[in-house]
């Protein structure tokens, strides 16, 4: 059985292959999707998506949080401050859902927020400001670079 961070990494890295690909039914409001750096890794992001809102002037950022079981992500939720929950997209891969499933409803999770009209900014600001203390950062540092690397090596 592998390690929870080989899988958590081996789902990133196919999460980022599916959703960078355009598709017939990839939506006109779906701008990109973009891999986190480290310093959002550790607060908790693994990506942001860019969408077009209506009433919007520019593109809004959506902090999204990678798993790959339901577990994974009810520990997430269990685990992180009422502000993250309510301002990070959790998004489930699951190994059994074939890649335009993973897409279609990655879709319709950034259409539900596009639609409520959600803006992420003061929550991005609030968040990079938060410090993390040296000794965490260090050894989640370590942590991340590993399992980015592996995800980086299988995308």
């Amino acid at each position: 059985m592998e390690s929870y961070e080989i899988a958590g990494a081996r789902t990133e890295a196919r999460f980022f292959k599916v959703c960078s690909e355009r598709a017939g039914y990839t939506p006109g409001w779906f701008c990109k999707i973009k891999r986190a750096d480290i310093a959002w890794d550790l607060r908790g992001v693994d990506a942001f998506a860019y969408i077009r809102c209506p009433h919007r002037a520019k593109r809004v950022k959506v902090p999204i949080q990678i798993k790959s079981s339901d577990a994974g992500r009810n520990d997430f939720l269990r685990t992180r401050p009422v502000h993250d929950i309510e301002n990070i997209l959790v998004f489930v891969v699951r190994d059994r859902d074939d890649d335009g499933h993973v897409r279609r409803t990655f879709y319709n999770e950034l259409w539900k927020l596009r639609e409520k009209g959600i803006d992420f900014d003061d929550f991005l600001r609030i968040a990079m400001q938060k410090k993390i203390p040296s000794h965490v950062w260090l050894c989640l540092h370590d942590k991340a670079l590993q399992i980015r690397n592996y995800s980086l090596r299988e995308a």
